[in-house]
């Protein structure tokens, strides 16, 4: 077995290594008792070197490495929390004061409109207001002069008519001044007004502004959307090919372009509508609501669709030398306090969640092996093989 020595210089220097060999005449007994046909590395390293270079330890264990449907996404939130803000009039804005991210309540104004036809359609409102009044008054007169078989049935008949007209008359013109957010009991030629105020019906985020003041805007134009973003979700993309195997309930891995670190959500509907590209939706809630999360937002996914443990280990554990595969593997622990670490090759296998799966680990059981740092130990095996294994 070859002894190769791990000395770390601060920080970012290089690693020197040396290696003491069966031809050390100070050790050749020892080192020929040590070396076995597969000609084992050994390296050596101090506690100290261990902390400098963050090296970490630890075990085989079982984990759950899933076969998984990868594809794209959108966040998105629900139809009803979602609004585009306009005015069933048009008018000028005459006050506007959100802003692109601005945070608005449900009945909070949001855009006051100015038109010389709201006075209009108040005015119109109170003169055939007036004129009910009057027709009613008429109708009544003339029911009961019918009834007293006074007068002729169809003036009768025309006065009911013309009250009734009337009548709808003045609760369209009332449902119109409610369209617009003024109450008709409210009106009164003393307060007439050529403003109106649109609300938002919803409380959430200002995410789009396409109006200033001093604009026109036409009736039913966007001028704002307003979004809740409670209840947002991962809208996913799979292919028709992959539908098969998704189901309602089986977990997502979601991670978006700034996250450092993979969300976790589960499938809550499946689409029933295969689209031109051949492609369905999949609608997938997310196990931790983040309000910071805005919809549209881009995101890769992994539907997890067949679980089942395995013996793995951290993918930082696993290295490529030769075109094989090794683990470092902690033999002993000298009365130094030096730790011997040697290499052991290994079948790895699938890899998820961070995590390889080592096949055939019976030989790893109950066994240290390094998790974090396994590169570094490589590197200090190269740099003796470059060097033909001494160091003198």
């Amino acid at each position: 077995m070859r002894y190769i020595k791990f000395l770390v210089l601060p920080l970012l220097a290089m690693m020197a290594v040396g290696c003491h060999s069966n031809h050390d005449h100070s050790h050749e007994e020892e080192g020929a008792a040590k070396t076995d046909s597969a000609h084992t590395e050994m390296v050596i390293l101090t506690t100290d070197q261990i902390k400098l270079n963050g090296i970490a330890t630890g075990q085989v264990g079982l984990r759950n490495l899933s076969n998984g449907i990868v594809a794209n996404g959108v966040t998105d939130v629900p139809p009803q929390n979602m609004f585009m803000i306009s005015s069933p009039y048009g008018g000028m804005v005459k006050r506007m004061d959100q802003l692109q991210g601005s945070r608005v309540n449900k009945g909070q104004v949001l855009v006051v409109i100015e038109n010389p036809e709201f006075i209009q359609l108040q005015q119109d409102y109170l003169e055939n207001k007036a004129q009910l009044n009057y027709l009613k008054l008429e109708y009544e007169r003339q029911k009961m002069l019918q009834e007293q078989d006074v007068n002729a049935r169809k003036v009768y008949e025309k006065a009911k008519a013309e009250y009734l007209a009337m009548e709808a008359k003045v609760a369209a013109i009332g449902a119109r001044l409610k369209m617009i957010g003024i109450s008709p009991a409210s009106v009164s030629a003393a307060n007439l007004t050529s403003t109106i105020s649109v609300t938002s019906p919803i409380s959430g985020y200002v995410t789009e502004v396409s109006i200033a003041v001093g604009n026109y805007v036409n009736a039913t134009q966007p001028m704002l959307k307003v979004v809740d973003p409670e209840h947002l979700h991962a809208e996913i993309t799979v292919y028709e090919k992959d539908l098969a195997s998704i189901h309602i309930g089986q977990a997502i891995r979601v991670k978006l372009n700034a996250d450092t670190a993979e969300r976790t959500a589960h499938v809550h509907l499946v689409g029933r509508e295969v689209s031109a590209d051949k492609t369905v939706r999949i609608h997938g809630h997310f196990d931790k609501e983040d309000l910071t999360l805005v919809p549209g937002m881009y995101l890769k996914a992994v539907i997890e669709t067949n679980e089942a443990e395995h013996n793995a280990v951290p993918d930082d554990a696993v290295v490529s030398y030769d075109g094989r595969h090794f683990v470092f593997v902690l033999e002993e622990t000298d009365a130094k306090g030096s730790s011997h670490f040697v290499m052991q090759q290994v079948a790895p296998g699938k890899s998820a969640h961070g995590y390889t799966e080592i096949q055939h680990a019976d030989s790893l059981k109950g066994k240290t092996i390094v998790v974090n740092g396994a590169f570094k130990l490589l590197a200090a095996f190269k740099n003796a093989e470059s060097e033909g294994g001494h160091s003198h």
